[in-house]
Formats: C-alpha cells, sequence, structure tokens
C-alpha cells in the first residue's frame, strides 16, 4: 500500500504557499508519514476482523516505509510468505520462553518463544474471529518445534509434503486496503491542511 504526491502535485502546493515554498517538501513528507502511520493502525483492525491475530503479531508485521523531503513516498509493507497455521491453534496451552502459561483462541504472540505443554485432541482451529473453532481431521498434527525456529507447527501431509502455512498477511491486507481508502485519502487532507498551520505558525 502506497501514499504518494507527484511533482505536479508538489508544484501546485508550491504555488498555493506562496511565501513558504520551500517548506513543501517537509509538509508533504510529514503529512505522508501521518498517513501511512494511520494505514497501518487501520490496516491492523481491519485484518484482525478478518483473521483471529493478536494486535501485537500484525502490527510487528506491517513495516511503514517513511517518505523523506527527497523520496515523496511513504508505503506499508507485509510479508509475503504464508502465515504459519499453528497460530490459529484453539483450545492450546503454551509455555512461553519465560515459562509463563498462554492459552485462548490462539497461541498469543511472545515475540516467537513457544513450547507446546498440553493440547486437546482432536486439534481445532479457529481461524475466523466471530465464527466457532473447526475441528481438524485425523491427519493433521503438531510438528513441536520447527527447523530454525522455537514456533511450533501445525501440519499435514499433501502430495508428500508438508502443509504448514495458510494465506500470508499480505493477502490478507489486499482485501482490507480497498476499505479503508476512502478514509485515508481524508485523513490525508486534514493532514495536510495541520501541516500546512503548523508550517505558517514557525514550526
Amino acid at each position: 500500500m502506497k501514499a504518494e504526491i507527484n511533482q505536479t502535485s508538489l508544484n501546485g502546493v508550491r504555488v498555493f504557499l506562496a511565501g513558504v515554498s520551500k517548506s513543501g517538501p517537509k509538509i508533504m513528507s510529514r503529512t505522508l508519514n501521518k498517513t501511512a502511520e494511520k494505514g497501518r493502525t487501520e490496516g491492523s483492525k481491519g485484518i484482525r476482523k478478518q483473521v483471529n491475530l493478536s494486535a501485537e503479531y500484525v502490527r510487528d508485521r506491517m513495516k511503514v516505509n517513511k517518505a523523506s523531503q527527497n523520496r515523496l513516498q511513504a508505503s506499508i509493507s507485509t510479508p509475503k510468505r504464508g502465515m504459519l497455521l499453528s497460530y490459529y491453534l484453539y483450545g492450546v496451552t503454551g509455555v512461553s520462553q519465560k515459562g509463563n502459561p498462554t492459552r485462548g483462541a490462539l497461541l498469543k504472540y511472545k515475540k516467537g518463544f513457544f513450547s507446546v505443554a498440553n493440547l486437546d485432541q482432536p486439534l481445532k482451529v479457529k481461524i475466523k474471529p466471530k465464527r466457532p473453532p473447526q475441528t481438524l481431521g485425523p491427519k493433521w498434527f503438531i510438528l513441536p518445534k520447527l527447523k530454525n525456529s522455537n514456533l511450533p507447527g501445525l501440519a499435514k501431509r499433501v502430495n508428500g509434503k508438508l502443509k504448514l502455512h495458510g494465506p500470508s498477511l499480505s493477502q490478507v491486507f489486499t482485501d482490507v486496503k480497498e476499505d479503508i481508502a476512502p478514509s485515508l485519502l481524508e485523513y490525508q487532507a486534514e493532514q495536510l491542511s495541520k501541516q500546512i498551520d503548523t508550517v505558517f505558525r514557525g514550526y
């Protein structure tokens, strides 16, 4: 997701600002960065309406690439790799690296440090926040610790290969972007006005 202002738009703002035309890039970069931060917040809310993930997990994986006065473009990037299905496990008691129990509709995000202490059978997942958990078939199983990771894996074999991942955060965000775009455009216009006022005040 990108927010950007092209050279034509910048020239128009310079004419409008007249006496403070040199502050145009500063105004624009600040506006874009505020809009991108707002986009991350609203995007996280939208994602969590679709999939049962914690706010901390989503926020840590939505990276804001900030604009500068020389580069008038801000964007939000999300991982394209599929999310581990183990994040949707339901009826799980886990133990964090510090030994604290974690339980609930999914393994709570603890910076990636987990060991599975106890599992209800049959295995269940809760993917949609407002829908009941789904019971998985006997082909699904738990890998206690994935290679190069302290996370457990929820898996089954498909055509001889392990299926560990669901849709990526990037795929879910793609659906959300269209919903939040109109409100972000309004927010960007508001921020532009505020930043112009700030410059006029001599900040």
